[in-house]
């Protein structure tokens, strides 16, 4: 049984005071990629005991490797252009929660068999069954002063892909402000 938890906290805020008209142009783009890659190393050993019956004892040892890889890819290009009084407050905060459980389930079929010797054959069929939840959190928070009228146009964009042992995080975020 293996618990795997990320969790991904970006915090942005931004001040910005200008004279006359402004624009501002904004692109966000991020990228989380996450690769986790699993192993299952057993090793037994087993006795045979012959008391006028045939008893076959084991002992397993096992042990789970996991292996997690995260990168985080981010790119953000801003661009203001600024040309009668206001104020423009910015904040912004998102909260990625990604919460993966793990179980592995294994049957094992195993025969005796008898011929002037004994041997043992033993077949053993694993499952490895995750469950993933992801949670995420966006919240922004806008604060205009303006003096005259206002234009604001925004585009928010989200995807979430996920692949067994793989998970891929794109968040774009395009903002248009037209002042």
């Amino acid at each position: 049984i293996c618990v795997c938890s990320c969790q991904l906290i970006c915090v942005c805020s931004c001040q910005l005071i200008c004279v006359c008209s402004c624009q501002l142009i904004c692109v966000c783009s991020c990228q989380l990629i996450c690769v986790c890659s699993y192993q299952w190393i057993c090793v037994c050993s087993c006795q045979l005991i012959h008391e006028c019956s045939y008893q076959l004892i084991c002992v397993c040892s096992c042990q789970l490797i996991y292996v997690c890889s995260y990168q985080l890819i981010c790119v953000c290009s801003c661009q203001l252009i600024c040309v009668c009084s206001y104020q423009f407050i910015c904040v912004c905060s998102c909260q990625f929660t990604c919460v993966c459980s793990c179980q592995l389930i294994c049957v094992c079929s195993c025969q005796l068999i008898y011929v002037c010797s004994y041997q043992l054959i033993c077949v053993c069929s694993c499952q490895l069954i995750c469950v993933c939840s992801y949670q995420l959190i966006y919240v922004c928070s806008y604060q205009l002063i303006y003096v005259c009228s206002y234009q604001l146009i925004c585009v928010c964009f989200y995807q979430l892909i996920c692949v067994f042992h793989m998970c891929v995080f794109s968040y774009q975020l395009i903002c248009v402000c037209s002042y």
